[in-house]
């Protein structure tokens, strides 16, 4: 069972998961449950993974077989933020293994303030990664699509008119960074791909190698 540390999980939690996973009608290995924020977010710079009917990839609260989780390999450890978890339930789907919600198992996420737009752009590789390595296209429209998303969710909230102006310039200052650092992110992305294709190799190439050494032992002998 995965939570976040900020997460706050309801009286029957875990009960909840047990239940989803003894369930006779139900031979699903992974689970995601409702993630709520109760407090709100107040005004545009306030942030929380809102899951309330189990839609999103969020790893904030979900359950999984541990075989499954071991099998896949876990969470890809290459993502150092943000897209580990749908890289996780996008390779758990490919096995046949689609997450089912879990209603019971609930936990509320406190509102927290959104990471500057420095920060914010520097995680742009991460999502270039998870886009390359699922040979999701055009990686362009995908990435301006979700940033526009986020930024329309944020500047509906109702709040007063200068954090409101101040949020749109955040939002044109993250649009025009995202640009300007485009190249540089998806060269990084690049190298994460190909460090994330040598740790995969790595147990065949070393099979391999076990097994020339014993050829040349047997030879030998």
């Amino acid at each position: 069972i995965f939570t976040d540390d900020d997460c706050i999980p309801s009286a029957d939690f875990v009960k909840g998961y047990v239940e989803a996973f003894y369930a006779p009608q139900n031979n699903a290995k992974v689970f995601i449950g409702p993630t709520t924020c109760k407090d709100s977010c107040k005004n545009p710079f306030d942030t929380a993974p809102i899951n309330a009917k189990g839609e999103y990839d969020f790893s904030c609260n979900f359950a999984c077989e541990r075989k499954l989780f071991e099998d896949l390999g876990g969470f890809d450890e290459i993502f150092k933020t943000y897209f580990e978890d749908y890289d996780f339930f996008k390779r758990a789907r490919l096995r046949g293994a689609a997450p089912v919600f879990a209603p019971v198992a609930a936990v509320d996420h406190p509102p927290r303030k959104l990471a500057n737009v420095f920060k914010r752009v520097s995680y742009l590789r991460n999502h270039f990664f998870y886009l390359i390595k699922h040979g999701n296209k055009p990686i362009f429209f995908s990435v301006m699509r979700d940033l526009l998303a986020q930024w329309r969710n944020r500047l509906i909230i109702k709040t007063d008119i200068i954090t409101w102006l101040r949020a749109f310039g955040s939002f044109f200052c993250e649009f025009f960074l995202t640009l300007i650092m485009w190249n540089s992110s998806m060269k990084e992305a690049r190298v994460m791909l190909e460090k994330s294709r040598m740790i995969q190799l790595a147990p065949i190439l070393n099979q391999k190698q076990s097994d020339n050494l014993e050829e040349t032992k047997e030879k030998t002998l």
